[in-house]
């Protein structure tokens, strides 16, 4: 099992420095991860030994890509097992959290995490992304990770999004490349967004991510 003091390596890695009670967060998360993963498929059985570096720093590692403003309203895709918003939650405490899980258990499981590290402005929100429309209250930024293409992406964003200014980041692999021409090539988006893509591997003194990468669209 990987060791939660990893993350304090990593950020110290970029020159940012974390107290004890946020190392102490994350083990009582993998903890709970591991107990709950027992009854609801919260992740993979196969990264059960990895939860630091496949879901804690990759999730972190937004924090060091894109400079996400204080108090921003983040709304997280399809978000599981709380990845990637509750561990950049952990780390920024000012980020306005909302988690949205269509599937029951995984929600029920969000809602105790936050509960139990007791995350100020963190809540979960258990509907389907597509259901969403003019329901909450506008995000600023949208996060996601191994949820849909990027057309789709686009498509539940906009209705989600503030309308101008807004921003969509997807944690993306190898299949990019064609996502993105999919998302060039749909005339009714195309002319309303700028679109970004950067290298992802933000700890590489700790591990290295391959063909991952890094989507950054914003609403023009």
């Amino acid at each position: 099992m990987e060791p939660v003091d990893l993350i304090r390596d990593a950020l110290l890695s970029r020159g940012v420095f974390v107290n004890d009670e946020v190392i102490d967060r994350f083990r009582m998360y993998q903890s709970c991860l591991l107990e709950w993963n027992r009854k609801t498929n919260l992740i993979s059985k196969n990264d059960e030994p990895r939860i630091v570096t496949r879901h804690f720093l990759q999730s972190i590692g937004l924090l060091t890509v894109f400079d996400f403003p204080n108090e921003s309203r983040i709304l997280d895709l399809g978000t599981g097992g709380g990845f990637p918003g509750l561990p950049m939650k952990i780390i920024r405490s000012d980020l306005d959290l909302v988690l949205v899980e269509a599937t029951q258990k995984k929600a029920v499981f969000l809602e105790e995490i936050v509960r139990i590290l007791n995350l100020k402005n963190a809540v979960t929100i258990p509907e389907r992304v597509e259901s969403l429309n003019n329901k909450i209250q506008p995000a600023d930024i949208i996060i996601s990770r191994a949820v849909a293409d990027l057309k789709l992406l686009v498509r539940w964003g906009k209705a989600c999004l503030k309308k101008e200014g807004g921003h969509l980041i997807a944690i993306k692999g190898k299949c990019v490349n064609h996502e993105i021409q999919q998302l060039k090539a749909d005339s009714r988006v195309r002319n309303t967004i700028s679109c970004n893509v950067l290298p992802y591997n933000p700890f590489p003194e700790i591990f290295v991510l391959h063909d991952s990468c890094v989507v950054v669209i914003k609403i023009l």
